[in-house]
């Protein structure tokens, strides 16, 4: 397959380091390759190709958008904290829905049984209430007493 459309090549002259463009086609530069990356200009002089600088100046500058205030490594409390270990039947969803709202847990669970909790507060409270803990919940977090 061959393309007529011409795009530009960044070169870096051995004769003198300067850094050019050339506006050629794709079969062009294959024509003036010598070596790898070493191709011969119209002037006849060699000089290296810059893909590295090609490929960034195609990307163009770096967007910035919206900043996050947490690092991605600390996303576990994204808001609302959905929980499959900490589900619970959907036949038992009444139940313990119940059972969270008469504890003033927070906590709120799916039709399907997953909990749901807006806080690290709800979440602490109702796993407490079930007696079950989280061991990725990090320092400080309630643990087993028999836990070491």
């Amino acid at each position: 397959m061959t393309t007529t459309k011409k795009s530009t090549y960044l070169f870096r002259r051995r004769d003198d380091g300067r850094v050019i463009k050339v506006r050629a086609i794709w079969a062009e530069m294959e024509e003036r390759r010598v070596a790898g990356m070493i191709y011969r200009l119209a002037d006849g002089t060699e000089a290296t190709r810059l893909v590295g600088e090609e490929l960034a100046r195609e990307a163009g500058p770096k967007k910035r958008g919206k900043q996050r205030k947490t690092p991605m490594t600390n996303r576990a409390w994204e808001k609302p904290w959905v929980s499959v270990s900490a589900a619970v039947h959907p036949c038992q969803v009444a139940e313990f829905q119940s059972a969270a709202d008469a504890a003033g847990t927070g906590a709120r669970y799916r039709s399907d049984g997953r909990l749901v909790c807006e806080s690290r507060r709800s979440h602490d409270a109702e796993l407490a209430r079930r007696g079950i803990f989280d061991t990725d919940a990090g320092h400080g977090k309630l643990q087993p007493k028999h836990a070491s």
